[in-house]
C-alpha cells in the first residue's frame, strides 16, 4: 500500500492523470526521512519507511 493506493504505480498514475486532467496533481514521496515547513517552522524527523501522497501541501 502506499498512502490509498495498491501499490507506488497506481499512486504516480493517479497523481499525473490528475494533473494532466486539470486537477492539482501531487507528488509521491517516501518520507522514510523527511524535512517539513510549517508556517516557517522547520521540522526535521525520521518516520520509518512509510509513503505518502502530496496533494497541494496536504499530508496523510
Amino acid at each position: 500500500m502506499v498512502g490509498p493506493f495498491d501499490s507506488e504505480d497506481a499512486a504516480y498514475s493517479w497523481s499525473e492523470n490528475d494533473a494532466f486532467s486539470g486537477g492539482i496533481g501531487g507528488s509521491i514521496v517516501d518520507d522514510s526521512y523527511t524535512t517539513s515547513e510549517d508556517q516557517g517552522h522547520y521540522e526535521q524527523k525520521a518516520t520509518g519507511q512509510h509513503w505518502v501522497v502530496d496533494v497541494a501541501g496536504h499530508w496523510e
